[in-house]
């Protein structure tokens, strides 16, 4: 896996969260939501904003990759 892994919409959907609120959250911490949707944006980023939800998911995320090799 690499050092800083890109998180993808997809993946906030696959941690059982609705991506629904990402636009206005992106905005809110200063995220480029239209990159976060076409590329996805570095796992340290999205931790960066110091959400408790945005974490989670990264971590969920994270662990489920390593999981699924």
């Amino acid at each position: 896996m690499s050092a800083d892994p890109i998180i993808h919409v997809r993946d906030i959907r696959e941690s059982g969260h609705c991506p629904r609120g990402i636009k206005a959250w992106c905005e809110l911490n200063k995220l480029d939501f239209r990159e976060f949707v076409k590329n996805g944006l570095p796992a340290s980023k999205l931790r960066a904003t110091g959400c408790g939800l945005a974490i989670r998911c990264v971590d969920e995320t994270l662990t489920r990759r390593r999981n699924n090799g």
